[in-house]
């Protein structure tokens, strides 16, 4: 189960590094284009808000598992590690962003404030980020507690 979670969770990965991609201006926004084919383009961060908690649950519930099967291998904890550093630094990244934006529409018009409704699809997409920088620091810290074992595996003899 712990690797169905981390390949739910990639999934939100390749999204972050595409959105990000796109708001610097060196991709093509895959993920972007995608939500033109849903009726609402608040489906497409509802879908990855989703599989975050899925992918989420089902790490934390396999984890001892997954950690017991890779603990002696120093390449996958360190791919781990830093998968998920890149998961933080982007969840945190594009959730600053669009809290940034958010704040913006909402005192662009003194006296107006954005409703409630519109107000949604900002607090959807910053959910999504907080759900991905806290699978990041999960698996952050489940990658870098495999290099100390591993270290001290090393050290031992």
């Amino acid at each position: 189960m712990g690797i169905i979670g981390i390949v739910l969770i990639a999934c939100n990965v390749l999204a972050l590094v595409d959105l990000t991609g796109a708001v610097i201006g060196v991709s093509y926004g895959l993920v972007l284009r995608a939500s033109y084919f849903f009726p609402n383009q608040l489906i497409v961060y509802e879908l990855l808000c989703a599989s975050s908690v899925v992918g989420l649950a089902l790490y934390i519930l396999g984890r001892k598992g997954f950690l017991d099967c890779v603990k002696d291998s120093r390449a996958t904890s360190a791919l781990l590690a830093i998968f998920s550093l890149v998961l933080v630094l982007l969840s945190f990244y594009y959730g600053g962003l669009t809290n940034a934006a958010w704040q913006y529409y909402n005192t662009k018009i003194p006296g107006h404030p954005l409703t409630w409704e519109e107000s949604v699809f900002y607090l959807v997409v910053i959910i999504w980020c907080v759900l991905g920088f806290i699978s990041g620091l999960v698996g952050f810290i489940d990658g870098f507690t495999g290099l100390l074992h591993y270290r001290r595996l090393i050290f031992r003899f």
